[in-house]
Parts: C-alpha cells; structure tokens; sequence
C-alpha cells in the first residue's frame, strides 16, 4: 500500500554527519582507486574529499579492504509505534546502523568481519531487544540444500552449518563448514554472572573503572583523542580517560558479554524475515536446537536481551568464518577472536617496533631469520608473519603464534621463487596491536637447477587514468641473474602499438591514442622462459571542439550530440566530411567519408561513447553522447486540451529501434477508418518525426470482440507497410493500451483527445552529418599563437646546480612541477599556481622538498595541469 519497504533501508548520510554514499555509486571501499581523474577513489562520496573516514582514525581503513555503508529503520511502518511522537511519518524503532565489513589478508583469507554501530536515535529507551543474525546457506553449492546439517558451539559464541555428504555442486570439490560467530555483544553488568567466562564480574564500559587492568600510564595516557602527541585533554594527567586505549568503551574486555543466547534451525519456509512474531519467538534466550536430520535448513543465531537507552550506541561484531572441517573452522573463530580483540574491536597500545636483519637485495632459500625488537613488545604477546612478493598487494601467510623472543627462522620452501619479496609482521595482544613491514625488496631463490623466468613489478596502480605525457614506472628482474629483454604491447579496441624500452619506464604521450581504455601487456624473457604481465589503464584527455555551427545535420532525427574533438591544429585540412552511421549487430558503428577528395576514412567503427575517442582523422576524433532509445515518459501523455484522463502504458516491439519517432494517436466521436486487421476505429495515429499517417492493427481480448476499437484493446503501430492487405509483425513498432483504472473507469477517448508519444532518438543509418573543416584549416594557416600545452627542454642540460624549464600555456592554467628520480621516486615537487598564457619558466636548483642536493643521475620533470600533463627528461652532473 504505501510502497515502502518494511525493514532496514539505506541512507545517505548519519546522525554523526558522516555522509555513507552517493546517489548512483556503488558502496565505498577502501581499496577503490581514482579511474576517473577527479582525485577521489570513484565509489568514495565527494564529501569525503579523499580522506577515508576511519572507525577511529581519518584516512585510516580497518584491515586490508573496508566496506562501509549506513542505514535506519524509519520506513517500518508496519505497527503503531512513532519513536519522534513529534513526527509520525517516521516509523521503526529510530534505530540507525552504521555497518563495516572488513577483510583481511594473509591468515583471516576464510573470515569476514562485520562491525554494526548501532544507535538509538529516538528519545525512548528500548529496555528489552535481542540481536538476530538470520540465513539460507546451501553448502554445497546452489542446488546442493537438501542435505544440510546445523549446530552451535556455545563458548565460542559460534553457529555452523556443513554438508551431510560431503558432496558439492562441483565434481571432486569438497564443501566446507560455514559459521557465524559474535566477536562482540551488547554486555550485562548487573546480574552477577561472569557471562563471558573471563574471571570478571559485571564489568563495565561506563563504570570509569579500568576492570581489566591494561592500561599503560607510559603507553596510553593519550588523552581522549587517542592519539599521542596532540596535547588535547586528559594527555599526560596520570590517570585512564574515555577515548584512550584500553579503557572503557575502547576495551571490549571491560565489557560483560552476554554472547550467544539462541540458536535455531527451520526447515525452508517455516520462517521468514518478515514474520515479526515468530522471529522474536524463535529468538527468545536459552533455545539451543539440537535436530540432527539433514534438510533444506535457515538458521537463526541470537544475543539477548540487553537495553539500548535513548541517544545511547552499542557496538556488536559478528564474522563469517569457512573452514575445510570442523577442526578448521574452530581454529579461524579464535583466530578472528584474536585479531578482533587485539586491533578491529578494542583500540589497544600502540607498539612501534622494527624488523632488524632483512636488507634490501638479501636472497634467501629454504629458511629466513628473523630479528625484531622484542624489547619494544609485552613479553606475553605473540607476533605472525607474511610475505608479499607484488609490493604488498597480496599478502601470503608464513607463519604465528610465534613468541616475542626477538628470533625466529620462517620456513619458506614452499615459497615461489621470486626477487620482490616484502616480510610484515603483526604484534598480536590482548591489550597491544603493532606492525612492521620491511621496506626494500629481497630474494627468495628456491628453484635449484630450474630456469625460473624474469618477473615485472609495476609501480602503479591498476585501472589508473593517463592524461599528457604518462610516466609509467616498473622493477624488473630475474632470480637466476639472467639477461633479459622487456616489451610491451598497448592495446585498445582502435589500437596494437609494440614498445621497446631501454630501462624500466615508460613515457606514453596519451594525445597520440584514442580516449579509451587500454590493456598493457609486459612480456620478459630471458631466452628460455617469458613471463607475461598485464595491467589496464584508461587514457582522458580533454581537448577543443570543432564549433556547433561547422557540424551540419545534413538529414535524420536523432537527439544524441555528435562531438568533433581537435587533437592537431597543424593537421587540419580544408575538407568536407561526411559522417554516416550503421547498424551491425547490435553495435551502432560510424563512417567518416572525404567528400571533396572522394575517400573513405573510417568505416564502421564501433561508437566511441564521450569521454571516449575514435580513431585520428585529419587532426581531429570523435566522440558520441548516444540516447538510447526508449519512451521520454516525462513528455508523453494525453495533451493539455484533452478530456480523458484513462491510464496508458506501452510495450517496445522489436521493429520500433529502426524507426525512432514520436507518436500522435488523436481521437474523435465516431469511426474515421479500419485497422488492418478489421476493426472500426475512431482514431488516427500519425508520425510526427517523419509527418507519415501510420496504418494500426488492433486486438480484442476473445471475449469482449465487437468488431470495433474500445478501450482496453491493443492498438499496433506500424511503420513502413508495403502492402496493406499483408501484416508484418517485423514493422510493428509500439503496442498500446489504453484502458480505466480500477478506482478510475474514466472517459471514453473523443473528440480533441490526442496521446503524445515521445520518445529518445539514438543515432541510425537516416542520420547523416556534414563535418565543415575548410574555414578551420584556412584560420590555421593564418593563426600566430604558441603551442598547446608545450614543455621545452630544460637548459642547460646536463647542468650542475641550476636549470630553466620553459613552457608554454595556451590559458591560464593552475601549474604544478614535480621532478622523479629513475626509480620513480618523488624527489622535488611545487605548485606554481594560476600561470598566465604564454610563456612562463621555472628554475630548479637541484635540491629536494627537504632543501637537500640530490645526487647526480638522470631526472623526469613533469608539468602537470588540472587535466593535461607533460614529461622530459634532463641529466644532473656534478
């Protein structure tokens, strides 16, 4: 009835203020990269402005990938309860969620974290709630969910389920266990029971107490921000504060969790989400289901009850934990409880500490020892180590529970040989939390007497945007020490270019390739094996158009806008071009033909759709903004001067995409023709695109068959009929009704009643457009005006101490420099502001940010603009 959606519903931003998503993105994730060049990971909300909004920190994710998203349950409109008496329009129980999911590499591969920070917004306590986490798993596989089997382990807090065969949907796959466990509940601080079995009764986050003990004068006196060093208050003062490690609501240890309370299975179809009564009751504590017989099983876990008073939040973790079999399943809940304890749910000590005895460039086999600063670390705590050889991508697990004793040698036999390996260790505790990652790469050689082939490293991210002169960096090697060579295919749908670099970089001047996305394909080899490599780019650029009034719309209907973009003024000719357009399979493709010259230029190339770009013709390409073909319902409906007002809706045939129009079906008192299908009919149905009279076929439901056109029956619009006494299903474009409503029968259609059709025209073979570059190519010819965008050479080069770097500006335009060394490392960069038009310099005296002379060697200098850019090189000696 009221169209609303009785259960939780996504906002777009909190109580907090903390903004979750964008309308039309996807859910922001921590990991997402910038791909459309506007500095701001593309799923992240504009507000956000590059700073990612951390659970306790800003710009700092939890784990290795984050999800976060926000939602409330005010569309619950199903009982009278108002929880703002002020508003009834809002329903639920004024309850708001913030929710992050979390994943982390390397040991918790088989576990999902889920952090729900649940507030009451209303100004009512809720006394008495209970928190459910309800499934359907099929372990198996989607067809494999007749022969499950469910049970619960109470002291972990934990719910699995496995299959009853062991038998999945995938020959010779063996299904798992899958678990759902409370890393966090709501606590019970008034009952005199030790609930969470951890020697502490009735502990308390709001007590001002620290129960546990764990707080450090020396390492958590903070202050209530949390962080050291900010002078904020409570810093320094001796004593535990809220906000700082380790105490209070930053301890989940000071919390009396009260756990798992209930756990229930359901054959499929005995319970439902939206069965409110009975879901409570399935809920209600101390109903542990014990059914062993296998079935097509949901669960239902439960932790109750605990309050939520008004304006108060409370926080509950669950993880969704697979394991290959029960043992292996166990074994991932302690993990994800460690991990939880000691970093995601509690904000614990701060431990700083190094990685000692691994050098850059070391190679090891079989064994790595390791040394750390165990002195920096609780003697009680255990560390973990993994291993990376893609820069820290990927982390693969090496091993833990090792003991802080300051040593220890990992085995890495079953390693792969390669010369990029990073080692990152974690500092687990109960009341600590550390990282050390190594910074320079080293050698795992495992291969004895087996050739093992050379590797690539890019150094930059996937899915990036290029604009300008690109400078794409990357490591090279090969385990062996054989000599290799590298090369390098760039591919588009347009374009195949091969490259040969000399050393481990690249500059791809961008402007000379279609805007587009590209494949870069990296291939070594050192004579016996190849290694290949392939990452994916996407190349921008933005450029001037040919004016609206040189583009002609020589004949056809459609509304897309045709943009002709200038690359290379100096290319320009005086011509005339003819653009035209086809349908080949499902694609709209494009032809560009020389009319003067009688040429073809490009035929039938797939439409590049803007941002993107065609293929170079005359120093000019293409892009399209191409409607697709659909109703315009906004501008479609009975017109202003007519009476009736019945209900209308409209079915694309298949012929309707060859013959984008608008419709006019006007109607009168009496009968004015036949369809062709016989019926009498008191309207005309006209083509207003094309000024055409439409012949109609019309269908009556088999009971209601008069001979004539009434309301309710179909009504064909046909184009292109031939033969009147044929029809051809393959010309009919649109199928009308026009019919009463239920609570509405409404007027019969008469005389001054019209129904406009108006519809989106994409671009078709009847659309013809003329390209006008002959005043263009004569201004070129007569033009006195700097290069576009352009970067000179440094002078002098080589040079000492001292440099100018001229360029040229077409514009005003906001300028950066910034200078990388062959590693591609940053070495100097600096904003120059708002640059007049013409020609500017900038002098470089050698040094870095830190005002420190760098060595000598060779350099890349880039001029950066806000959406163009430009690289050189240039040679320090000294």
């Amino acid at each position: 009835g009221s169209g609303l959606f009785w259960g939780w519903m996504p906002i777009k931003s909190g109580i907090s203020g903390i903004v979750y998503q964008d309308v039309n993105t996807a859910l922001p994730s921590s990991k997402d990269t910038d791909r459309n060049g506007d500095s701001n990971p593309d799923s992240w909300p504009e507000a956000w402005e590059g700073l990612w909004p951390g659970k306790r920190f800003a710009g700092q994710a939890l784990g290795d990938n984050e999800i976060i998203y926000g939602m409330d349950d005010s569309d619950n409109k199903e009982f009278k309860y108002y929880p703002f008496p002020e508003d009834s329009a809002i329903g639920g129980l004024g309850l708001e969620v913030e929710t992050r999911v979390i994943q982390i590499q390397d040991f918790y591969e088989d576990i999902v974290f889920v952090i729900f920070n649940i507030r009451n917004n209303s100004g009512k306590d809720l006394n008495t709630m209970i928190m459910g986490v309800y499934g359907d798993p099929h372990i198996g596989g989607s067809f494999n969910y007749a022969d499950d089997l469910m049970s619960y382990n109470k002291s972990k807090n934990l719910m699995y389920v496995w299959d009853y065969d062991g038998i999945s949907d995938i020959a010779g796959l063996a299904p798992g266990y899958f678990g759902v466990t409370y890393l966090q509940t709501a606590g019970n601080d008034s009952d005199g029971i030790d609930n969470d079995r951890d020697g502490m009764i009735d502990e308390s986050p709001y007590n001002g107490i620290d129960d546990d003990g764990d707080w450090d004068i020396l390492r958590d006196d903070v202050g209530k921000d949390g962080i050291a060093s900010t002078g904020d208050e409570g810093e320094g003062n001796g004593v535990p504060d809220t906000g700082e490690p380790n105490f209070e609501m930053n301890d989940i240890d000071e919390t009396d969790m009260i756990g798992l309370t209930s756990s229930r299975q359901g054959d499929f179809g005995s319970l439902y989400i939206n069965q409110d009564e009975k879901m409570w009751n399935y809920l209600q504590p101390g109903f542990f289901d014990t059914l062993v017989a296998k079935g097509d099983r949901s669960f239902l876990s439960g932790s109750g009850y605990f309050s939520l008073k008004a304006n108060s939040t409370c926080q509950i973790a669950i993880a969704y934990v697979l394991g290959s079999d029960l043992n292996d399943l166990y074994a991932n809940v302690d993990v994800a409880n460690e991990i939880y304890r000691s970093y995601l749910g509690s904000l614990t000590s701060k431990v700083k500490y190094s990685i000692t005895s691994i050098d850059s460039g070391d190679v090891y086999a079989d064994q790595i020892p390791v040394l750390w600063e165990s002195d920096k670390i609780d003697a009680n705590s255990e560390l973990e180590f993994a291993l990376s050889k893609d820069n820290g991508k990927e982390w693969l697990a090496a091993d833990r529970n090792v003991l802080n004793s300051g040593s220890f040698n990992i085995d890495v036999r079953s390693f792969p040989s390669s010369a990029f390996y990073k080692i990152r260790s974690r500092v687990l505790g109960n009341s600590e939390f550390g990282q050390s990652q190594s910074e320079g790469f080293f050698t795992i050689d495992n291969s004895g007497q087996e050739n093992v082939a050379p590797e690539i490293l890019p150094l930059f991210d996937d899915q990036i945007q290029l604009s300008g002169d690109a400078f794409l960096k990357w490591l090279s090697a090969d385990v062996d020490g054989d000599n290799f060579t590298t090369r390098l295919i760039l591919e588009s749908g347009l374009v195949s270019d091969t490259l040969y670099p000399e050393s481990d970089f690249v500059i791809i001047p961008t402007k000379n390739y279609p805007n587009d996305q590209y494949i870069l394909h990296f291939f070594v080899n050192d004579g016996k094996n190849e290694r290949e490599y392939s990452t994916s780019f996407t190349i921008l650029n933005s450029f001037s158009q040919v004016d609206s009034s040189l583009l002609y719309h020589k004949n056809g209907y459609s509304e897309s806008s045709v943009n002709v973009n200038i690359i290379n003024e100096n290319e320009l000719k005086s011509t005339l071009f003819k653009l035209t357009f086809n349908q080949v399979g499902n694609e709209t493709v494009y032809s560009i033909f020389d009319s003067l010259k009688n040429i073809k230029i490009i035929e039938n190339e797939k439409l590049p759709i803007e941002p993107y770009t065609g293929s170079l013709f005359n120093g000019l390409r293409l892009s399209f903004i191409d409607i697709p073909f659909d109703i315009d319902e906004e501008n479609t409906g009975w017109t202003e001067t007519s009476i009736t007002d019945l209900e209308y809706s409209f079915i694309k045939r298949d012929s309707a995409k060859f013959y984008p129009s608008d419709y006019e079906i006007r109607f009168y008192d009496d009968s004015v023709g036949v369809a062709l299908t016989g019926q009498s009919i008191n309207f005309e149905v006209r083509n207003i695109t094309r000024n055409l009279k439409n012949y109609v076929a019309v269908t009556e439901p088999t009971t209601q068959r008069d001979g004539k056109w009434d309301p309710g029956d179909n009504i064909f619009i046909l184009e292109n009929v031939s033969d009147p006494s044929i029809i051809n299903a393959k010309k009919t474009t649109w199928q009308v009704l026009i019919e009463p409503s239920f609570d509405n029968p409404g007027a019969i259609p008469g005389d001054g009643d019209i129904l406009f059709i108006k519809t989106f025209k994409p671009l078709t073979a009847d659309d013809i457009y003329l390209i006008d570059t002959r005043t263009l190519a004569i201004e070129n010819e007569n033009a006195n005006y700097p290069d576009e965008f352009r970067l000179a050479q440094n002078y002098p080069n080589p040079f000492n101490s001292l440099t100018k770097i001229e360029f040229y500006l077409p514009k005003p335009e906001t300028i950066s420099i910034e200078i990388f060394n062959v590693l591609g490392e940053k070495v100097f960069t600096r904003s120059l502001g708002k640059l007049k038009p013409g020609l500017n310099e900038f002098i470089w005296n050698g040094k870095n940010n830190f005002n420190d002379s760098v060595s000598s060697g060779i350099y890349f200098y880039q001029l950066k603009g806000i959406t163009r850019s430009s690289i050189k090189k240039m040679v320090l000696l000294k």
